[in-house]
């Protein structure tokens, strides 16, 4: 906690008796609002903690499938995009627009 020590400084300057008592009231609202503050920092470290605790650690797990699930994903991409340059390098590939005369469909009118 916050502690301030304070020295009277009406003992050394008597003159300034009522000045010291407006100096205090400002003292004690200034010393009053950083304790409050610090009461905030700590509600709110304690805060960050719990949540590092628990919700990192399921968000992280999470996280992890799916990675997996996105790296399975651009595997079979990465595959059907080989496979189909092979195919186009030996000439087997076949384009969409040619299969439309090949198949036993009734043709689409636009």
């Amino acid at each position: 906690d916050l502690k301030i020590n304070r020295v009277s400084t009406s003992i050394f300057y008597p003159a300034f008796n009522t000045t010291e008592n407006a100096m205090k009231t400002v003292e004690d609202a200034i010393i009053s609002e950083t304790q409050a503050l610090v009461e905030n920092i700590k509600k709110m470290n304690q805060l960050v903690a719990e949540t590092n605790d628990a919700e990192v650690v399921a968000l992280i797990d999470k996280l992890r499938i799916l990675e997996k699930k996105m790296s399975l994903v651009f595997t079979f991409f990465k595959a059907s995009l080989y496979s189909l340059n092979m195919w186009q390098q030996e000439g087997q590939y076949v384009s969409p627009n040619a299969m439309d005369e090949d198949t036993n469909r009734p043709a689409i009118q636009l």
